[in-house]
């Protein structure tokens, strides 16, 4: 399937930014863009004590430069949560802090659009505050003044600022890579690890694109989507767009648990990259850093495999 984003005029080709003719090179941020998604693979590189995370997600936080990084960023502090490694005191500090930075980004009704779902889903899971929500929505409003670009389709904004880095390349490769850093880290028990894994697998499956008929419906959940982590989040953004969106998200949180306990070149997976199934891909990546109790769970189901957390374990 071919790897370009649908779209009218913000439709990305190549590594370009949205805007056809228009665009330059030189978009505000592209470096600072690019040094984000850096940190965040380094984060899955190092050996952190307790502090040293928070370190090093405050300096993450600090980079963001522009809406669709703030998304990528709460799903990272939200699967570190997720798994423990961070309180759920620390998860809202960081949420807070990168919502309030991140303000000052909301320059246009797509842009405020885009950070008002994600004030939504931080209040909903409780990272965030009424009052806070509250406080931080008029400000948005009140950003509006500026009128630097916003890049609406995540696709695009992830592909120009990951062209460059190692272990982010959009291609098959890449993902293979990612999955199994995935299942190092839970077989390890190396939690930032696994997480960071996860993230690297959506961010190379956005630089993909996506393609087909139904490709703008794929585009909608991704711009729609704030914790790429949250396999509930994925089942109910699909749902919203139709049946086939939705089955899916669900074939890949099936792939996901399995791909816990397989090797990733034997999964559904792979073939999923290659067909370019993007929700498939994003939601298996999502479902492997739940264990199977937790899985269990979120989606409401008495028993999934019970083998899988013995066979991880041995």
């Amino acid at each position: 399937g071919g790897a370009q984003a649908p779209g009218r005029a913000q439709a990305p080709g190549g590594a370009q930014a949205p805007g056809g003719a228009q665009s330059k090179p030189d978009e505000p941020d592209a470096s600072k863009g690019a040094a984000f998604y850096q940190k965040i693979v380094d984060l899955g590189q190092g050996e952190w004590g307790k502090e040293g995370i928070h370190e090093e997600l405050r300096d993450i936080g600090a980079s963001i430069a522009d809406l669709h990084m703030l998304k990528i960023f709460y799903s990272l502090v939200s699967s570190l949560r997720r798994t423990g490694e961070i309180s759920d005191k620390a998860a809202a500090r960081h949420v807070l802090n990168s919502l309030t930075t991140s303000v000052e980004l909301c320059t246009c009704s797509s842009s405020i659009a885009t950070y008002k779902i994600v004030l939504e889903k931080a209040s909903d899971d409780g990272h965030l505050s009424k009052f806070d929500c509250h406080r931080l929505d008029n400000e948005a409003e009140v950003a509006r003044m500026s009128h630097a670009p916003f890049v609406q389709d995540i696709t695009a904004s992830v592909r120009r600022n990951t062209a460059h880095i190692k272990g982010l390349e959009a291609n098959v490769m890449s993902i293979n890579n990612s999955v199994n850093k995935i299942r190092e880290g839970i077989q390890h028990k190396a939690r930032v690890e696994g997480t960071v894994g996860m993230i690297s697998a959506t961010l190379n499956v956005l630089s993909l694109g996506v393609s087909g008929i139904a490709g703008t419906a794929v585009q909608m959940f991704m711009n729609q989507v704030v914790d790429f982590g949250d396999i509930v989040h994925l089942e109910t953004a699909a749902a919203a767009l139709g049946d086939e969106l939705l089955d899916q998200v669900k074939s890949g949180i099936e792939s996901g648990i399995q791909t816990r306990i397989e090797d990733f070149a034997n999964s559904k997976i792979e073939e999923a990259v290659k067909k370019g199934n993007t929700l498939m891909v994003i939601s298996a990546a999502a479902a492997m850093i739940y264990d199977p109790a937790e899985m269990a769970a979120a989606l409401g189901k008495d028993n999934l495999d019970a083998s899988a957390d013995a066979d991880i374990s041995e």
